[in-house]
């Protein structure tokens, strides 16, 4: 980050300087106080669970050089150079980093939809940064709080920004649409996600199409042009648009896929054969929505091929785990039905020794879709010639049972109240040679369960 003053966070947030000199240098921003840095702003975020106010003691006490609050608090023992009064600390979180990303003018790339945004930010980055300094965000960093913080990662070396967008509503799209200005959009694809906070697939698609207003007419979107919702997004955009696909003629397209049990081979363009180090036909949609944002920089399809041939899968995404006597995809960071689907079809492909395994955990924020979203899973897990299918928690279990009635046998069904209960029993299920899917929502924390497999 570069520094900011004081003079400039007021003007930002609107807010008040109760203690400090205008003209202080502020080194960095911090939500959090135990991992501050000296010189560092520390905001007192308010969350639902959680209130920063109480942790400012901390914060001075671990370098804080200022803080940010919607409340005082005697400083009569604490040492600070700044303090600063606002109305709201998220919403001065949000405009500080609005107003910081508009100190640079470089190009910056806006990464949502409901499935494939960390793959394809960390594929872009893999290519990109062969070539240029890029700034991008970091796990994933990419809601209402995250968004503004990987903002403050930019610095006058940064020669491009790729930020991934996630939201859960249609107002959080506006927030972060303003805060990185995106001059290139990409929508990986748009699927049943988050119905808990959507309720309607038209609000949920709305809400993704408002990241394109913030486009300006010389920027570019990148859309999927094998997507259900392609023309509506076409017609949304107000600037050039560049397709991505595999079926439908595009801009960027694949052909002479191979899928393969650990990795993907196919044509890109017609042009350059790429060979990517991850399985999946999903992640050739990826690959090409990354490249699709790198010709925007470069017109270099070996720089395309030689980035995503160095890609390196992020962790619990597709990720290949090999012990002695089992072979591990876990693709455990989170699910919803499309992206469930698109890991069963991996195990599926998978030319494995010993038996198929697919360890299902609930899907989760899927609203009124819960029930028969996971009654679907059951039904395609039976058509997908695996061998043995273990459930945790109740909504797995409603998969099971589908998987049951639509012939599965029954025998070779386990259901697990939670990740916990497994833990018990997965290894007295298990065989050697046994190749194991781990897919469930992030709050089922099925990564508990990968010490003992891995040990086994």
């Amino acid at each position: 980050m570069e520094s900011l003053y004081v003079n400039e966070v007021i003007k930002a947030t609107k807010g008040k300087l109760v203690k400090g000199d205008q003209n202080f240098s502020i080194k960095g921003i911090s939500i959090n106080s135990r991992s501050i840095k000296k010189g560092d702003l520390f905001i007192a975020i308010k969350g639902d669970n959680f209130d920063g106010h109480k942790f400012i003691g901390n914060a001075i006490k671990n370098g804080a050089s200022g803080i940010v609050l919607s409340s005082l608090f005697s400083d009569t023992q604490n040492s600070v150079s700044v303090i600063i009064k606002v109305g709201d600390t998220l919403k001065a979180l949000q405009d500080l980093a609005k107003y910081y990303r508009g100190k640079f003018n470089i190009p910056i790339v806006g990464i949502t939809g409901s499935n494939g945004k960390t793959t394809v930010k960390d594929m872009t980055e893999s290519i990109l940064s062969r070539k240029l300094k890029i700034t991008g965000t970091i796990k994933n960093y990419n809601n209402q709080i995250g968004v503004p913080l990987m903002t403050f990662r930019l610095s006058k070396d940064t020669r491009a920004g790729i930020f991934e967008v996630g939201i859960s509503s249609y107002e959080e799209m506006e927030n972060l649409g303003e805060i990185v200005c995106p001059d290139i959009a990409v929508i990986t694809n748009i699927n049943i996600a988050h119905m808990q906070y959507f309720k309607t697939v038209k609000n949920l698609v709305n809400a993704k199409a408002k990241l394109l207003e913030f486009v300006p007419k010389e920027g570019v979107a990148i859309l999927n042009a094998d997507d259900k919702y392609f023309s509506f997004l076409k017609a949304a955009a107000k600037c050039r648009v560049i397709s991505f696909g595999i079926k439908n003629k595009a801009d960027v397209m694949a052909e002479n896929i191979d899928l393969l049990p650990t990795s993907t081979k196919f044509l890109l363009n017609g042009a350059v054969k790429i060979t990517l180090p991850i399985p999946g036909i999903h992640n050739v949609y990826n690959a090409l929505a990354a490249a699709s944002v790198s010709l925007q920089f470069s017109e270099d399809l070996n720089l395309v091929r030689d980035g995503l041939e160095d890609f390196k899968s992020p962790e619990m995404r597709m990720q290949i785990i090999k012990t002695k006597n089992l072979t591990i995809i876990n693709d455990a960071y989170n699910a919803n039905p499309a992206s469930t689907r698109a890991a069963l079809e991996v195990l599926r492909n998978i030319n494995a020794k010993g038996r198929k395994v697919f360890i299902f955990a609930d899907m989760f924020e899927l609203g009124n879709c819960k029930a028969s979203e996971h009654n679907k899973i059951g039904k395609l897990v039976s058509e997908s010639q695996i061998d043995v299918f273990i459930t945790v928690g109740e909504l797995a279990g409603l998969s099971a049972a589908t998987a049951k009635e639509s012939g599965f046998d029954g025998n070779n069904i386990f259901s697990f109240k939670n990740a916990e209960e497994i833990r018990e029993k997965l290894l007295s299920i298990l065989e050697s040679n046994d190749t194991l899917l781990l897919k469930g929502s992030r709050a089922m924390h099925l990564e508990n369960i990968l010490k003992i497999l891995k040990d086994s």
